[in-house]
């Protein structure tokens, strides 16, 4: 057991069920602010780095594919590992394959509009990365310029990316220790703020399968047990050989499955439920009707693409042999 570690665990659930057993009201309040502040540190860490000699260099990795050798666009097109990336990261992004944005639209009014939202929820999500991407790429194609490195030689990506390589970046900028606090504040409300919508998604998901909880015990105490549930689910990721089983489960818990439960979400709605039906719901409750074009893409277009990228993540799984293993195993593992 790593002691430090455990103690942060415990911290961040005491803190997040003080949230949390308030309800909704108050959740929405202390999202204002974990929402915010990553906005406004990316804002200064931009600012301080976008101006920096190689920040353009950075920026231009980033934005422009990287062509070699013959066939460089059908190489790029073909690698399926582009596209399943891709669509994972919208997703799990965005959220659209999971419970938490189902949960927080079912707080809406009934007859608030919500074509607006629908069109501004992935704006803004890509917006965001985008804009996290400025600020990382620019500030990474300072630190190549200043060690005379190829910037393919620093970028990293996964958890050595946040916990490794950022805070060695960091520690050659001006006022290191400034920039290092303001980094993982960061970190530490976009996780946070991250749990508080699974966490509340899960608490008031089985208070819907079952009820008569409450009847037997206050709210504060349900939530104090299914905290108490969360934080021992945890701890096998704080062990000594916790990061092994942590690199495991991220690689496999937001990978191909979301696009499996995407792709089932779509095809219910769009061809068993059936999108005349849905606008027709959405008429009488918004007063909003359909464009035809979205009708289609829900249809035929989107279904379609989800399926491919589905294919190919599941076929991409099947032959990579994550973690050095090529028999298999850790792919069975994963998805156990």
């Amino acid at each position: 057991m790593v002691w430090t570690l455990l103690f942060a665990t415990i911290l961040s659930y005491q803190l997040i069920y003080l949230v949390l057993f308030r309800g909704s009201n108050s959740l929405g309040k202390v999202v204002y602010v974990t929402v915010s502040l990553p906005y406004l540190i990316l804002g200064i860490l931009l600012l301080t780095s976008v101006f920096r000699e190689g920040a353009i260099k950075g920026i231009s990795f980033m934005v422009l594919p990287k062509f070699s050798g013959p066939k460089a666009w059908y190489n790029i097109i073909k690698d399926p590992s582009v596209w399943v990336q891709a669509f994972v990261q919208i997703i799990y992004s965005s959220g659209v394959g999971a419970g938490p944005l189902v949960m927080f639209a079912s707080h809406r009014d009934e007859s608030e509009p919500i074509r607006s939202s629908s069109f501004w929820i992935p704006v803004i999500n890509s917006g965001t990365s985008l804009f996290a991407g400025f600020t990382i790429f620019s500030f990474i194609g300072h630190i190549a310029h200043k060690l005379d490195q190829p910037i393919e030689d620093i970028v990293e990506q996964g958890f050595s990316l946040a916990f490794v390589a950022y805070p060695g970046m960091l520690s050659l900028m001006p006022w290191p220790n400034v920039f290092s606090v303001l980094f993982f504040v960061m970190m530490v409300t976009v996780g946070i703020d991250s749990i508080f919508s699974f966490a509340d998604y899960l608490i008031q998901g089985v208070l819907d399968w079952f009820p008569e909880i409450l009847d037997r015990m206050r709210k504060e105490i349900y939530i104090m047990g299914m905290m108490s549930i969360f934080f021992f689910l945890n701890l096998p990721f704080i062990l000594e050989g916790g990061f092994h089983t942590f690199d495991l489960f991220n690689n496999y818990s937001a990978n191909t499955n979301l696009l499996i439960v995407l792709t089932m979400e779509v095809l219910i709605l769009g061809r068993g439920f059936g999108i005349d039906k849905l606008e027709q719901l959405l008429r009488i409750k918004t007063c909003e009707n359909m464009p035809g074009w979205i009708k289609f893409l829900l249809k035929w277009i989107t279904p379609l693409v989800l399926i491919a990228v589905t294919m190919l993540s599941l076929w991409s799984e099947i032959l990579s042999d994550y973690l050095s293993y090529d028999d298999g195993t850790l792919t069975k593992k994963g998805w156990m």
